[in-house]
């Protein structure tokens, strides 16, 4: 399903961990890696220097090498300009189906949250975009093993036709091997005995439709509380390797002030998150 997939990332030692990652979506079909370097076109003089370019090549083949080890073709390719505008322009002409970048934990108004590569391609992609998770397993020379994002998918739901979207997303993820999800919902504290049975029932149609799919292990589960929150702790607690979640689909400065609970996981989830965007 996700047969060819964009690496997009910048020289760093936390680079070579996003590779490392990628074994996890062999399972699910992947084949070929396209690994993609955006440069500042305003930041030229320092980018395109004799040392930058050598440090850009070393990087590149060192992760170049982890795929193919993985099992990946791997291509190439540097760009100036925009990374969000790139990845979609490929997403378009080339028919790549999934971005992948790093992200670390962080707070709601550090600079690289507002500015970052990463921050452009996950608000502006027309792609899932996966943030992959790699802080906890730093330096760990069993990372790929660590790294199975295929292996306990959890969906938090609220219903709306965009989660639905990113569930019809799960169910190709399952039929491709996947076999642990778990539905989630996040009521109200106040929620009524009548729309709590009401959000179980639907909560039940989707563990159906799991396991017509192939899932040989799916829970439902409704928590209370702050949705972010909430989806954070039973992460952590349930053994989570990959939050798959739809984006609401608005403006960046909106989601930013309104505390969007898909945006508030790209900032503090321990876990890799994959982010399904709206129609646009």
């Amino acid at each position: 399903m996700f047969e060819r997939i964009i690496v997009s990332s910048e020289p760093s030692t936390e680079t070579h961990d996003i590779a490392e990652c990628m074994k996890g979506l062999r399972k699910l079909g992947a084949r070929e890696c396209l690994l993609l370097y955006c440069l500042d076109p305003y930041e030229g003089g320092a980018k395109v220097s004799s040392f930058y370019q050598k440090t850009l090549e070393n990087y590149s083949r060192k992760q170049q090498l982890i795929l193919e080890d993985q099992g990946y073709t791997v291509e190439t390719r540097v760009h100036i300009g925009e990374p969000d505008d790139e990845v979609n322009r490929l997403a378009r002409d080339r028919e790549y189906s999934l971005v992948a970048v790093g992200g670390p934990v962080q707070s709601l108004l550090r600079e690289k949250f507002l500015g970052g590569m990463e921050y452009k391609i996950i608000h502006h992609s027309t792609i899932p975009t996966l943030v992959v998770r790699i802080s906890e397993f730093y330096e760990d020379e069993h990372l790929a093993e660590k790294c199975g994002m295929a292996d306990h998918i959890l969906f938090p739901t609220d219903f709306s036709d965009n989660s639905m979207k990113a569930f019809d997303l799960i169910l190709e993820m399952v039929r491709s091997g996947v076999e642990r999800v778990t539905v989630l919902h996040i009521a109200d504290t106040d929620v009524k005995d009548d729309s709590k049975r009401e959000i179980m029932e639907k909560l039940q149609e989707r563990e159906v439709d799991l396991i017509k799919a192939g899932a040989e292990n799916v829970q439902v589960k409704i928590l209370f509380g702050e949705p972010s929150d909430e989806i954070i702790a039973y992460a952590q607690e349930s053994g989570t390797t990959l939050v798959v979640m739809g984006t609401q689909g608005r403006g960046f400065l909106q989601e930013l002030f309104i505390g969007s609970v898909s945006h508030d996981m790209v900032r503090k989830s321990p876990v890799s998150v994959m982010l399904v965007p709206a129609e646009r």
